[in-house]
């Protein structure tokens, strides 16, 4: 069975009593292997409303996109977060609010 998190961010990592990683925050994950077709389907759009700054921009902007790929997206993102302290994308809004607010000034 193949199954994708779709939530991986560093709110959902914790350590068990051992220091085992364990990932939490499953409520979004989804089953992307079909055991009757015995193929992978792909996940629909995410909804713009839905704000989930450790997504891929494919899961927003095309019709369906694949889970494991957006998972390794995230990961990537969670391990950048993890060694940085910084969210890139937080960072690029927080640059861009910064140049709106500065044109508006002048």
């Amino acid at each position: 069975m193949a199954i994708a998190h779709l939530n991986l961010r560093l709110d959902n990592v914790i350590f068990d009593q051992h220091r085992n990683i364990r990932l939490i925050g499953l409520s979004r994950s989804f089953c992307y292997f079909n055991l009757d077709q015995e193929k992978f389907v792909k996940a629909k759009r995410v909804a713009p409303t839905v704000v989930y700054d450790h997504l891929p921009p494919e899961c927003f902007d095309d019709d369906d996109f694949e889970p494991c790929r957006a998972d390794v997206w995230s990961f990537g993102l969670l391990i950048y977060e993890a060694v940085t302290r910084t969210n890139p994308r937080k960072q690029h809004q927080q640059q861009q609010d910064n140049k709106t607010s500065r044109a508006s000034r002048t």
